[in-house]
């Protein structure tokens, strides 16, 4: 029996860097990417809306939201579609994780900084802790514009503190070595959502990519 899973990506919004991860992934786990747009800043409120309007109609599916994603996946949650069947988070916040950004973004040249090329060191200590996929991840961040990402990011530092709770089979996927989330934000989670467990992986803050055959086997073992 096949099962549905949707995936939400991070910052980037592409859902290319899903690829390692998906590969791994057994036959019987079929995935669906959603992709954001490249053309135009969307506010969280009209990505949950995009998201929305591609979720299946009447199969069941798994919603599974990595880094950015993950407040989108718990609002569309909190309007119970009844065909969503749990919820994987991965290396994610409903909060903003670092609140330093809020003081931090107006006063650095972010949109320049965010159109130059993702120098290897900050991608390999940051994101990835290995060097494999440092050039795929800078070519896709290429792709996308330098205003969106800033827009992206200034969603972020003005999420406000998630209150409502849900019962939905859930879990997280949390990386041992994450130097952009930390891990307190799985406290916000433990508290909002009754049905979780916590998984930790090794590696860095992009645990699908950078280790992605025990998330897979992880996520097998969740949705199978």
């Amino acid at each position: 029996m096949k099962v549905k899973l949707i995936l939400l990506s991070g910052l980037d919004g592409t859902g290319k860097l899903f690829a390692p991860f998906i590969e791994s992934l057994p036959p019987k786990i079929e995935t669906q990417v959603i992709a954001y747009p490249t053309n135009k800043t969307l506010s969280y409120d009209a990505l949950m809306t995009l998201v929305m309007s591609e979720l299946p109609k009447e199969e069941e599916f798994t919603l599974l939201a990595e880094s950015f994603s993950g407040y989108i996946a718990y609002r569309i949650a909190l309007e119970r579609p009844r065909n969503l069947k749990s919820l994987i988070f991965v290396a994610t916040f409903l909060e903003n994780p670092r609140p330093f950004l809020s003081k931090f973004l107006p006063i650095v040249p972010m949109k320049l900084m965010l159109s130059l090329p993702m120098p290897c060191f900050i991608a390999k200590h940051f994101l990835l802790g290995n060097e494999t996929l440092v050039e795929e991840l800078q070519q896709t961040l290429k792709e996308v514009p330098s205003e969106i990402l800033y827009g992206r990011l200034l969603e972020i530092i003005q999420l406000q503190k998630a209150t409502q709770q849900l019962s939905i089979k859930t879990i997280y996927l949390q990386a041992t070595n994450d130097k952009l989330v930390p891990k307190r934000v799985y406290e916000v989670f433990e508290k909002l959502f009754s049905d979780i467990n916590k998984i930790e992986i090794e590696g860095s803050h992009l645990i699908l990519q950078g280790n992605p055959v025990e998330s897979a086997v992880m996520v097998k073992k969740f949705l199978c």
